[in-house]
């Protein structure tokens, strides 16, 4: 697995966590973070029908989950996770970093974005995802497509 992906979400969740803490909403939004991001994996690797061996690999490895394919179908089936209302759903720890950013911005401090930073976690890991199995399906394309631009649509909106 890639490394430098693995890096990219253990910094983005520890970004999530240490806002929560700073912000009284507490120290687990890190795992909450974490666990929106292998949801969103699973619902790409589903996409095409199944969850192959390589892409519960991929998420298991870079979640820290101990899932096989099937668990993760499973999973995926009991929590309506392919259902089209979960591409419309906005991750909560990305609303919170979005109000992080403006929060920021309303002392004076435009340069870092937080937002920007798990946008592009999901973007990496959306792309390793559908890659993972070396057999990218136009279902996976699509979903992904469909979910970047919700949480482009999400940040154009909210975004000071």
């Amino acid at each position: 697995m890639n490394k430098d992906i693995k890096e990219l979400v253990e910094v983005m969740c520890k970004a999530v966590e240490m806002t929560g803490s700073v912000n009284g909403l507490g120290d687990d939004l890190g795992i909450v973070a974490k666990t929106e991001l292998a949801m969103y994996m699973m619902y790409l690797s589903a996409s095409d029908g199944d969850i192959a061996r390589s892409e519960a690999e991929a998420i298991s490895d870079i979640c820290k989950l101990e899932l096989n394919a099937d668990e993760l179908a499973y999973f995926v089936q009991e929590n309506n996770i392919l259902k089209p209302e979960f591409a419309e759903v906005v991750p909560v720890t990305y609303k919170i970093m979005i109000k992080t950013d403006n929060n920021l911005k309303g002392m004076g401090n435009d340069e870092v974005k937080f937002s920007d930073y798990v946008l592009e976690t999901y973007k990496a890991i959306g792309d390793l995802i559908i890659k993972a199995d070396e057999d990218v399906k136009d279902e996976e394309i699509k979903n992904y497509e469909k979910y970047m631009a919700m949480m482009e649509a999400y940040r154009a909106e909210n975004l000071q």
